[in-house]
């Protein structure tokens, strides 16, 4: 049976007054944290966090594809055909993706449309058209794509491996 509102117990209303004031004041708390966070930023100094390749298993001419941070990067081994006439280094990494789109490696044995003879191995965008040597360069006039391909910041240890997040490439 529901007492009459003029004897409820005034102790347990200011209880119940109390723990609701508390719960609502943590949730505006933890509702307010994300934008807070979107508003302050990050420190600009602090970029994502370097990630060691092997390069072991990547044969010349070959291509591994990996994620850093949630993006698409491609590690190219290039052969010493595919080098010919540019002072590349033998390594190299590029961004998977390039006008919202996703890039694929091709290896000199299947040349896309339009790769013609001089094919060597490359990147195409399935999106645009746009077919990439293995330098990163747009092959003529293929596609509609961007006339290079992003590069990642990334340094050869020596040591079998490229650092993706280091260095000034």
């Amino acid at each position: 049976m529901v007492e009459p509102a003029d004897r409820a117990d005034p102790v347990l209303r200011r209880r119940l007054r109390l723990a609701l004031v508390l719960l609502g004041s943590v949730a505006v708390g933890l509702a307010a944290v994300p934008f807070v966070a979107s508003v302050t930023g990050r420190d600009e100094g602090a970029g994502p966090a370097p990630l060691s390749v092997s390069l072991d298993g990547i044969g010349p001419g070959q291509a591994r594809r990996l994620l850093w941070h949630g993006r698409p990067v491609w590690v190219v081994h290039r052969s010493p055909a595919q080098l010919k006439g540019d002072a590349g280094e033998r390594y190299a990494a590029f961004f998977g993706y390039a006008d919202g789109c996703g890039i694929t490696y091709r290896g000199p044995e299947s040349a896309p449309a339009g790769g013609g003879a001089r094919w060597t191995g490359g990147f195409w965008n399935p999106c645009s058209g746009a077919s990439y040597d293995v330098m990163g360069r747009r092959l003529g006039r293929t596609g509609r794509g961007a006339a290079r391909l992003a590069q990642p910041s990334y340094q050869l240890d020596g040591a079998g491996h490229l650092v993706l997040g280091t260095g000034s490439r």
